[in-house]
C-alpha cells in the first residue's frame, strides 16, 4: 500500500481527532415562553447511517421570540446570553464551522404573517452578523416537524433504530400545541413523513395541533365545571363536575373549529378523530407527564384510571385541595382539575385510544435531538404554512 506523503501524516495526527470527537450541533428551541439552546456532540455514521449524538448542555432565556417585536434590545440581548453560553461550551477551535439552527415552535405559529416574518427577519439578521457559530437559518417549524423530531428523539434514545426493535409513538403537550406521531408500514394518504434509518423504511404520521396546547386550550374552552368546587373565580365558583368539563371541552372546540383559519384556531380532532395504533407504547410529554405523576398514574397509564382521579379530585372543595396539596402553588394546583378532564377526552375523543388500549408512559427527551439526527441525515426541516379558512 502506498504511503501518505509526511506532511500529509502530520497534519492528519491534528486534524483526525478534532473531526472525530469534536463535532458539534447547536439547536435553539425558540417556543412559546421562551427560548432554550441545546448543545449536541456529533461523531458521524457511528450506527450505521446514523451518528452518534451525545447532550452536553442547555440553557434557556425569557420571554420568547414571539415577544421580540414588544422590546427588540431585550430580545438581542437574551439571544446574545445563548450564544454566549454556547461559546463558553463548544471548544473555540471548532465553533465557526459548528452548525446552529433556530427553530420556532407554535408560540410563533400564532402571531399573525406579518408580525412573524418581521420576527424572522430581525432574529436571522442578529444570529447572520455574530457570526460566532455556522447560522443555517431560522425557521418557524412545521408542527409536523416538531412531532417527527420528537419521534425520531425517542426512538434513538431507546435503541439507535435497531432495525430488529419495535418503534414506538409519542404524544407530546405543549403549551400552545399538541402533537403525535406514530409510523406503520403502509403509508398514510395525508399528515405523514417518510424516513429511512439504518436500511429500514418508516412512514410516520406526524401531526400537531395549534391552540390545542395546555396553556391555549384552557383560554378557549375552560369554564365552572373544569375548577375545583368553590373554586374563585371572576363570575361565580368552580362547580367542579368532570364529566360536565369534558363534555364542554368538546362543545367548545367543536362550535368554533370549522369556522377559524387552521392557522388561527383549532382543528376539529373531536370530530375527525386520529386513528391511532393501539398495539405500540406511546410516550407522553411534558404536560401529560406532570399531570399522570399527580394523580399518581405513572409509568403506566389507564384512561379509567385517569378519569377516575379526575372526578374526585375536581368534585373536592377548594379548602380541601389547597390543605391536601400545601406544596403546589394555587396557580397550578387549580389546573389539575381541567387537566385531567382535557386529557382524557383528548387522548380518548381526540387521539383515538381505547380505554385500556395503548400504553402512555413518561419521558424526558427533547425533540431537538431528533433535529440533529435528522438534518445531519441531510434533512432539512419544514417551515409553517397556516391552513385555509374553510369553506362555508
Amino acid at each position: 500500500m502506498k504511503r501518505l506523503p509526511v506532511k500529509w501524516m502530520i497534519a492528519l495526527c491534528f486534524i483526525s481527532p478534532l473531526m472525530a470527537a469534536d463535532q458539534y450541533s447547536l439547536v435553539i428551541d425558540a417556543g412559546s415562553s421562551g427560548s432554550r439552546i441545546y448543545i449536541y456532540q456529533v461523531v458521524p455514521n457511528q450506527h450505521d447511517d446514523l451518528p452518534a449524538v451525545t447532550y452536553v448542555d442547555s440553557t434557556s432565556v425569557n420571554p420568547g421570540i414571539s415577544d421580540y417585536n414588544a422590546d427588540p434590545a431585550a430580545a438581542k440581548a437574551n439571544l446574545q446570553k445563548l450564544i454566549d453560553f454556547a461559546k463558553s461550551k463548544v471548544p473555540a477551535a471548532v465553533q465557526k464551522a459548528t452548525p446552529l439552527r433556530l427553530m420556532a415552535t407554535a408560540g410563533m405559529r400564532m402571531p399573525i404573517r406579518t408580525e412573524r416574518d418581521q420576527i424572522m427577519t430581525d432574529v436571522n439578521a442578529f444570529f447572520s452578523a455574530d457570526g460566532s457559530f455556522s447560522y443555517k437559518g431560522g425557521v418557524i417549524l412545521a408542527g409536523s416537524y416538531e412531532a417527527l423530531y420528537s419521534w425520531v428523539a425517542l426512538n434513538y434514545s431507546n435503541d439507535q433504530f435497531d432495525p430488529a426493535q419495535a418503534r414506538e409513538g409519542i404524544m407530546e403537550m405543549g403549551g400552545a400545541s399538541t402533537q403525535i406521531a406514530f409510523h406503520r408500514k403502509k403509508p398514510f394518504k395525508h399528515h405523514y413523513v417518510a424516513r429511512a434509518y439504518r436500511g429500514k423504511a418508516y412512514n410516520i404520521y406526524a401531526r400537531s395541533y395549534l391552540f390545542m396546547g395546555q396553556v391555549e386550550a384552557m383560554k378557549l374552552s375552560v369554564d365552572s365545571p373544569c375548577y375545583p368546587k368553590k373554586y374563585p373565580m371572576d363570575f361565580g365558583f368552580g362547580t367542579g363536575n368532570f364529566d360536565d368539563c369534558s363534555n364542554e371541552i368538546m362543545e367548545r372546540f367543536n362550535s368554533i373549529c370549522e369556522n377559524m383559519e387552521h392557522g388561527r384556531g383549532p382543528h376539529c380532532i373531536f370530530k375527525r378523530p386520529v386513528k391511532s395504533r393501539a398495539n405500540i407504547a406511546y410516550f407522553a410529554v411534558p404536560a401529560f407527564k406532570e399531570t399522570f405523576e399527580f394523580f399518581g398514574l405513572t409509568p403506566d397509564v389507564d384512561l379509567n384510571e385517569l378519569a377516575a382521579q379526575g372526578r374526585d379530585f375536581c368534585s373536592m372543595d377548594w379548602e380541601a385541595v389547597q390543605a391536601k396539596y400545601p406544596d403546589i402553588h394555587p396557580f397550578f394546583l387549580k389546573t389539575f382539575c381541567y387537566n385531567a378532564a382535557y386529557f382524557h377526552t383528548l387522548i380518548k375523543e381526540g387521539y383515538g385510544f381505547e380505554d385500556r388500549g395503548a400504553k402512555i408512559l413518561p419521558n424526558d427527551g427533547s425533540w431537538t435531538l431528533g433535529a440533529v439526527i435528522d438534518t445531519h441525515m441531510g434533512n432539512e426541516p419544514a417551515e409553517y404554512k397556516a391552513g385555509r379558512k374553510p369553506k362555508t
